[in-house]
């Protein structure tokens, strides 16, 4: 076993610029993790892909969660402040304590979504983790998080979240794919706000992951191709969408309101249609 008193060390690792990392407490170096070997460990600036992290998670992470980052090419940068406790009867440690990104970037629908500023912070407790609020600001877009995800008996992951946010820039690809719904058929140049979107992935049956999705988005300078040429509308869309095991996310509750624009070139207002 390794004994860490205080012990503090700049570590640079793949070329990246030094992480500090703070150590202090007592873990196995050629066993399992069991009773009585606990860990404090500190963070700072460390890059989620780094060699040590990619260590750390196949040691203390469970797989299913492991497979999710891993799947999206989680990418960035945080702070981490975590306890970590073996216990006879568990074959990996617990970890609790703080994780608090700086900036992160994966991918979502085969497009890469980049916040370059992140404020707030990842809560982690025995069963899973909490957002309370977080800031995430991308080029153009912000979305304020929050949220909590549990583990499951068979490793599975089941998150439950809402996200409230805004485009200056309109329909952009970051934003599309962040938005989830396939349903807003326009070409947004204008505003874009999303308002209270819920969201949950869960396990089902056949062991894949159950996807749904509701809430409303609001647009402006809106142009589409619905039988007749609608441009500069405004309005907004309430939706419900879900998805099984191996296919794409489906609408299955849609109401559109155009509160303005024009329809081969009549203007109109208050239109509605589901």
């Amino acid at each position: 076993e390794a004994r860490f008193d205080a012990w503090s060390a700049l570590i640079a690792l793949d070329g990246d610029p030094p992480s500090r990392v703070l150590v202090s407490g007592v873990a196995p170096v050629s066993r399992a993790w069991g009773a009585g070997d606990a860990l404090t460990l500190g963070l700072r600036d460390m890059r989620v892909r780094s060699a040590l992290v990619r260590t750390v998670a196949s040691t203390m992470m469970p797989e299913g969660l492991r497979g999710t980052i891993e799947s999206a090419e989680v990418a960035g940068r945080f702070d981490a402040d975590l306890r970590v406790v073996g216990s006879a009867d568990r074959e990996r440690p617990r970890v609790t304590g703080e994780i608090r990104p700086h900036r992160f970037e994966m991918t979502i629908a085969d497009q890469r979504v980049t916040a370059e500023e992140v404020v707030g912070t990842i809560t982690l407790d025995d069963t899973g983790g909490t957002v309370e609020t977080m800031r995430v600001v991308g080029d153009g877009w912000w979305a304020d998080l929050r949220g909590r995800w549990d583990l499951a008996g068979s490793g599975a992951v089941i998150v439950e979240g809402t996200i409230d946010g805004a485009s200056e820039r309109g329909l952009t690809p970051e934003v599309e794919a962040l938005l989830p719904t396939e349903a807003l058929a326009f070409d947004v140049s204008g505003p874009i706000e999303a308002d209270n979107i819920v969201l949950r992935v869960s396990s089902s049956e056949s062991g894949g992951p159950v996807h749904a999705a509701s809430g409303r988005v609001v647009f402006a300078r809106a142009t589409a191709e619905v039988g007749v040429r609608v441009s500069d509308a405004s309005g907004y869309l309430d939706f419900e969408s879900r998805s099984e095991p191996g296919t794409a996310l489906s609408n299955f509750g849609i109401g559109i309101v155009l509160d303005e624009g024009q329809a081969a070139g009549v203007r109109f207002d208050n239109a509605a249609t589901r």
